[in-house]
């Protein structure tokens, strides 16, 4: 935008032409800022949040979901209680 004012300076001394040139110059500047401007306060400046979505939101994916995969080497993944195992306490 430097570059096309500088030209609207340069062409201000040809009559009507450096007027028009000055005025679409103008009007560039205007829509830029404009849209800089409300692209701004679209993005509420920078503030919004990342933070994750509540717990509660989540849902498992499906019903072994929960289950870490057994590793190659090291502790294998504990066992789930099943609804029989917990009646038998």
């Amino acid at each position: 935008y430097l570059v096309l004012w500088v030209v609207a300076g340069a062409v201000g001394g040809f009559g009507a032409v450096g007027g028009l040139m000055r005025f679409v110059v103008a009007v560039l500047t205007w829509v830029a800022l404009t849209a800089g401007f409300g692209a701004t306060l679209a993005s509420r400046g920078g503030t919004r949040s990342s933070a994750p979505p509540a717990l509660e939101t989540l849902e498992p994916a499906d019903e072994l979901s929960w289950q870490t995969p057994t590793p190659v080497s090291g502790v294998a993944a504990a066992r789930r209680p099943t609804a029989a195992e917990r009646e038998r306490r």
